[in-house]
């Protein structure tokens, strides 16, 4: 919550919301490169993970979470663990 903006949005929004994990530093390198752009299939699991961004958004980066009408997301492996948060107005 504390790397998110304050922008106290007051309009329909739609939001892409990816999130990005690493390979476990016990796999294998063969392991690890084969996974990256993948799908994440193990837990957390994306509500879970979807919950969190909108609970820490609320009040901060939109004014309500019911201006949002439309979320994309996925959760996907990648050499750089992140969250990456895309807000566009309806």
């Amino acid at each position: 919550a504390d790397q998110l903006p304050t922008l106290m949005i007051d309009k329909p929004i739609r939001l892409t919301i990816e999130f990005y994990f690493k390979p476990s530093k016990s796999w294998s390198k063969h392991k690890k490169e084969s996974h990256i752009g993948q799908p994440h299939c193990i837990k957390p699991d994306i509500d879970n993970l979807l919950k969190t961004i909108l609970d820490a958004g609320n009040g901060k980066v939109w004014t309500d979470d019911v201006l949002i009408s439309e979320i994309r997301t996925f959760k996907k492996w990648d050499s750089v663990a992140r969250t990456v948060l895309i807000i566009e107005e309806e």
